[in-house]
C-alpha cells in the first residue's frame, strides 16, 4: 500500500473510556472551520461501516470503500 502512514502530516489521538466520538467530533469540526483538512475513524457504527470513516466532516462514499478494498485485495493477493 506503499506506506500511507508516512503521508498523514500530524494526528491527534483520542482515549478515553468516555466521550470520545463527541471530542472528536468536535475537534474535527473546529478544525474544519480552521481550514484544516481531516480525517476522523471512529468505531463502532450505527448502521453503515461507511460511517465510521470522514473526511472533511464528510462521511466516505461508498464508491471510495469500494475502490480502496479492491485495492487492499490486490496488494494482499486476497
Amino acid at each position: 500500500l506503499g506506506n500511507p502512514h508516512h503521508k498523514i502530516g500530524k494526528v491527534i489521538h483520542v482515549g478515553g473510556t468516555k466521550g470520545k466520538g463527541s471530542i472528536c467530533a468536535m475537534i474535527s469540526s473546529i478544525l474544519n472551520q480552521a481550514g484544516f483538512k481531516t480525517g476522523l475513524y471512529t468505531s463502532p457504527h450505527f448502521y453503515s461501516l461507511r460511517e465510521r470513516i470522514k473526511v472533511n466532516g464528510e462521511i466516505i462514499s461508498q464508491k471510495e470503500v469500494i475502490e480502496l478494498v479492491d485495492e487492499i485485495r490486490s496488494t494482499v493477493n486476497f
